[in-house]
């Protein structure tokens, strides 16, 4: 309850940090500001502003964790909608509701941080920076992750008259706010020790909004002393620190992790910020490729291989010269039209499609290693299930077909290709494994580098995979044919 004074007048409160939650995408980022926020001691509020967006469960755990949760109305963007080159981002469409901290007359000072950082030090002394205040970012213009505000209602009301009149540069928030204190860039530079008596802007250091964006670009290294810095922001868009697979560009996650790790109970009872469906998808994803596996295994391949390797042992392969996979040795074997072609087309697209279903399927916000756990295990077993069954038609085609005159061989493996299969496969595996991380293992940091060691590397895969399928297809019609006619071999 708010205290009133003699004059009944509501006493303010000295001061809250403050930020904004318009979804349930968020809110893992929310709880892990709010945790990094509390680590540093300080005696401030913490305050979320929720919109209708946000279910009622999640409100309870933001209220466990400490957070005071202020329902308001969303304030609609008012340009003209996600639309190619014009309007706003679709993720734009609630952003003007950050406008309310302007609003919140109950604190004489508010912080306001995007659900993007953490606080790595205590920062109060930003409750001393004068009226608006706000770091300069890219082009000399303001960043609205990190402000300070004396909220006032009169300048609240002023700026929701603008928004629909007023620029937007980036077609939200951020780009208002430049256009609405457009002399900020002239700012004095703030500093606690020293505040001009006279100012009503001050332009915050680097050190209480450092970009990872731009930590990554230069090579890993923060362009201040690390000391320096108290507020990180995670600026790369689908690179969240909540994103399993962030943890490829940035690889220094440490103290957000560890923040989330420290995360209390939510309103389920769930700790480290993992919920009830990620648990349960965990261990359901965990172990259903090994189940599906064994299953089509005996379904689809064990008899074949079975019987071909009693056929084996009952003939023997009076073979004495090599036969290399040749344009002409395709035409022997009486390949269909376009088959390695086709084959080649189908094997990526049994690579694509899992890529695709992985990033669908497994739960974005669980740990990194469980993600790229989880994703090389379905990779691993779609793309080899997909591309084995594409096999067996392959096997059950050149059955069909049958065969006549055909060459022998000096090798057993095109009479039972099972051996160069699994070993192509098998080194297949293991590149596409260490495809990501090679950049790593050569203790390269910098992005750009990275990437291009990762292209590099993902090359060398290519040129594996499409000499695996364009081969393997190949051996499989043959040995079909083979078994299609009762001559194993011969």
């Amino acid at each position: 309850m708010l205290n009133k004074t003699a004059a009944g007048e509501v006493e303010k409160r000295e001061g809250a940090y403050v930020t904004l939650l318009y979804g349930e995408d968020f809110l893992l980022g929310v709880r892990v500001l709010g945790q990094s926020i509390r680590e540093t001691k300080t005696t401030y509020d913490l305050v979320v502003i929720v919109t209708g967006a946000l279910s009622k469960q999640s409100q309870k755990t933001l209220r466990r964790d400490g957070w005071i949760v202020r329902n308001v109305d969303t304030i609609a963007n008012p340009g003209k909608g996600p639309q190619s080159g014009k309007g706003y981002p679709a993720r734009f469409s609630a952003v003007y509701t950050k406008l309310t901290i302007f609003n919140l007359t109950q604190y004489k000072k508010v912080v306001y941080l995007d659900a993007d950082t953490i606080m790595l030090r205590n920062s109060d002394e930003l409750f001393e920076c004068p009226g608006f205040c706000a770091a300069l970012r890219h082009s000399e213009r303001l960043n609205s992750g990190v402000m300070t505000v004396t909220p006032s209602e009169d300048m609240y009301n002023d700026m929701i008259s603008k928004i629909a009149t007023y620029p937007s540069y980036t077609g939200g928030d951020q780009g208002f706010l430049n256009a609405y204190f457009e002399d900020f860039i002239n700012a004095p530079l703030f500093d606690s020790e020293e505040i001009p008596t006279d100012a009503n802007m001050m332009r915050l250091p680097t050190g209480y909004n450092a970009d990872i964006g731009l930590y990554l670009l230069n090579s890993n290294r923060w362009m201040i002393s690390q000391d320096d810095i108290k507020i990180v922001h995670y600026t790369l868009g689908p690179f969240k620190p909540w994103n399993w697979w962030t943890s490829w560009v940035i690889t220094d996650l440490d103290a957000w992790q560890k923040f989330r790790y420290d995360l209390p109970e939510d309103s389920f009872g769930n700790r480290h910020g993992v919920t009830g469906p990620q648990r349960f998808w965990i261990r359901v994803l965990s172990w259903l490729p090994f189940g599906l596996t064994a299953g089509l295994y005996y379904k689809y391949f064990h008899g074949a291989r079975t019987a071909s390797a009693n056929n084996e042992k009952a003939e023997a392969i009076p073979s004495t010269s090599s036969a290399p996979l040749t344009h002409s040795l395709m035409s022997k074997v009486g390949l269909p039209k376009r088959f390695v072609g086709n084959s080649i087309c189908i094997g990526y697209a049994t690579l694509l499609l899992p890529l695709w279903l992985v990033l669908a399927m497994i739960p974005h916000k669980i740990f990194p290693f469980w993600g790229w756990l989880l994703s090389y295990e379905w990779i691993v077993f779609l793309h080899g299930s997909l591309f084995s069954l594409y096999l067996k038609y392959c096997y059950d085609t050149g059955r069909k077909a049958g065969a006549s005159n055909l060459p022998t061989f000096k090798f057993a493996s095109w009479s039972n290709p099972w051996r160069v299969t699994l070993k192509s496969f098998g080194i297949s595996v293991l590149i596409m494994i260490l495809t990501p991380w090679v950049s790593s293992l050569l203790q390269i940091s910098s992005l750009i580098p990275r990437l291009v060691v990762t292209v590099a590397s993902a090359l060398v895969l290519c040129i594996m995979l499409t000499h695996v399928y364009s081969t393997l297809p190949v051996r499989w019609f043959s040995h079909g044919r083979h078994e299609g006619t009762g001559k194993i071999g011969s």
